[in-house]
């Protein structure tokens, strides 16, 4: 029994939060060793008590009672063998669990840093310049449409740019940054103009500001049509904010540039902006990581470390039950091989003659006294 308290001390402390990891080799051989133990007390009675109850039960031997009480135990016996067997099944299933790692290695992409910017504007026009109301990311999420904005009343547009490399590692770089403003007609002809000179940055964190001057814009596509000789109703107009940034991440060098586009329509009556005012681009880096191994059973899963437990657990028990169902048959064995006897004593008492038969009948098979 004190192997059986061995084995029920290991499932508490698996219980309680113990990591399967810490099954260590002489924690598997101190289970083992208490598994054996409990298999021995378990099938070594039941092993013993089948022989001289089977016995009696073929050769009939004993009173009338006793044989009813052979016949009324011998149903026990099948049942400790498959108590026993069932449990011998699982703790080998749970040695097997216990051999095989709970952990497996996988590869995954891990954030290394990512790159964002956000695009605010605020357009101008009209005599006195009014702006038409700041444009950002938020206000943007907050009510879900853009202000419209009307080629001919507008005369300038001031954009803001706010970069941000972001990670779980510390960053120290510094660099340039700038913007363009790329044109494409919708016969096909495109120019690129600078919004904004490149400039020096420090830090992971910058805003930059630029301002698209509409009436240069109209110049510009003006002298192109004059000299080609075309005409557009449309021009795409792409602002590309650029930022290149070196330095230290955590404790690697980096020399990253990040550049999106960010794509509006002008035509004579109305300029559509980007439906989207922040771009953002991650960059990941595989890694080998552990994680625990799932058994799959009857369309069920359950993780490797907390399955191996289980099953130790539950043969365990049923070696426990496999044993108490065979001393319970064994105890119930001697309660009727003691009751006959004593009927015998009172049934003397009452009627010599007739107990005298009963006795008779009972030992004939014994030889004759000297």
């Amino acid at each position: 029994m004190a192997a059986l308290a061995v084995c029920w001390m290991f499932e508490i402390v698996s219980i309680s939060g113990v990591s399967a990891v810490a099954a260590t080799p002489t924690i598997l051989a101190a289970v083992a060793l208490g598994l054996g133990v409990s298999m021995a007390l378990a099938i070594g009675p039941i092993a013993s008590g089948i022989e001289p109850q089977v016995s009696a039960y073929v050769r009939g031997r004993g009173t009338g009672d006793a044989r009813r009480s052979n016949r009324s135990r011998l149903p026990a016996l099948p049942i400790a063998i498959v108590f026993a067997v069932f449990g011998a099944m699982l703790v080998g299933t749970a040695a097997l669990l216990f051999w095989e790692s709970a952990m497996r290695a996988k590869t995954v992409e891990q954030p290394r840093f990512e790159h964002a910017i956000t695009l605010g504007y605020v357009a101008y026009g009209g005599a006195p310049a009014v702006p038409a109301g700041a444009v950002t990311a938020e206000t943007l999420a907050r009510t879900a449409t853009q202000p419209p904005l009307y080629s001919p009343l507008f005369s300038r547009i001031d954009f803001g740019f706010s970069y941000d490399m972001t990670s779980q590692k510390t960053l120290s770089v510094t660099g340039y940054g700038g913007a363009a403003l790329r044109i494409k007609a919708e016969d096909g002809w495109e120019r690129t103009i600078a919004l904004l000179s490149a400039q020096p940055l420090a830090g992971p964190h910058v805003t930059m500001w630029a301002t698209l001057d509409l009436e240069s814009l109209r110049s510009v596509i003006s002298g192109v049509e004059f000299g080609t000789g075309s005409h557009s109703n449309w021009y795409d107009l792409t602002i590309v904010p650029v930022v290149r940034l070196t330095g230290d991440l955590g404790g690697e060098h980096i020399d990253e540039t990040y550049g999106p586009e960010f794509r509006w329509r002008y035509d004579a009556a109305r300029i559509t902006p980007d439906a989207a005012l922040r771009k953002s681009e991650v960059h990941n880096v595989q890694a080998t990581i552990q994680v625990s191994r799932q058994l799959h059973a009857f369309g069920q899963s359950m993780r490797f470390s907390v399955a191996r437990w289980m099953a130790l657990l539950a043969g365990v028990s049923a070696l426990t039950l496999g044993a108490g169902v065979t001393a319970w048959a064994r105890r119930g064995g001697a309660r009727s091989a003691v009751a006959p006897t004593r009927m015998q004593m009172i049934v003397s008492f009452m009627t010599p003659a007739q107990t005298e038969d009963a006795v008779a009948a009972g030992v004939g098979d014994e030889p004759p006294a000297g």
